[in-house]
């Protein structure tokens, strides 16, 4: 298995639960479905920014003994060196620029979307931008754990339960043989 990008998500376990949504509470980030906590803004309902209280401050991935990146990420004043990591690490096409790093406007300020809505932590373990080349992670040479160490500023749970969701890409080769057996092991 060649495991090519991680994605975590940091989002109210409430999310679970069936929500009616109005056009004021869809405004506001705790009622948002595609809206994920972890950076250092918060939206209101009546679409004013606010700091947040409960932000991510350090994380690193780790799998078996290597840490990726080499050493955690820390936050420190703003999240911009975790989206400047993500965007470093995937392989963009030509070179745009994500929606996630756009400003996102109210009446009176303009601020990244990153640290508002859009807080993802992303990490691409390719080696080669060639896409014909398997050159991500081997995850299946070892049964190591792919871990994600978050730290936060304050509990991130005291004002609302999160949950963390990760989501992995990976490419797999199927070998069929000739009588029409199949496997992702070369034999």
């Amino acid at each position: 298995m060649n495991l090519t990008n991680m994605y975590s998500v940091i989002m109210p376990q409430s999310w679970s639960q069936k929500q009616s949504v109005t056009n004021t509470k869809y405004l506001a980030k705790e009622f948002d479905p595609y809206s994920f906590n972890g950076g250092r803004k918060a939206l209101s309902a009546a679409g004013a920014f606010t700091d947040a209280t409960d932000y991510v401050n350090k994380y690193v991935w780790r799998y078996g003994s290597t840490y990726y990146p080499q050493s955690p990420i820390e936050l420190v004043p703003d999240s911009t060196l975790a989206l400047e990591t993500s965007l470093a690490t995937l392989d963009l096409k030509n070179n745009e620029r994500p929606f996630m790093a756009t400003l996102e406007d109210n009446s009176t300020d303009s601020q990244p979307r990153f640290e508002t809505r859009d807080f993802v932590l992303a990490h691409s373990f390719r080696k080669s931008g060639d896409k014909g080349i398997v050159s991500g992670l081997n995850s299946a040479n070892s049964g190591a754990p792919i871990s994600l160490q978050l730290h936060f500023n304050s509990n991130p749970n005291a004002s609302l339960p999160k949950s963390v969701q990760t989501f992995i890409e990976q490419e797999n080769t199927l070998y069929i043989k000739p009588n029409g057996e199949s496997s992702t092991v070369a034999n």
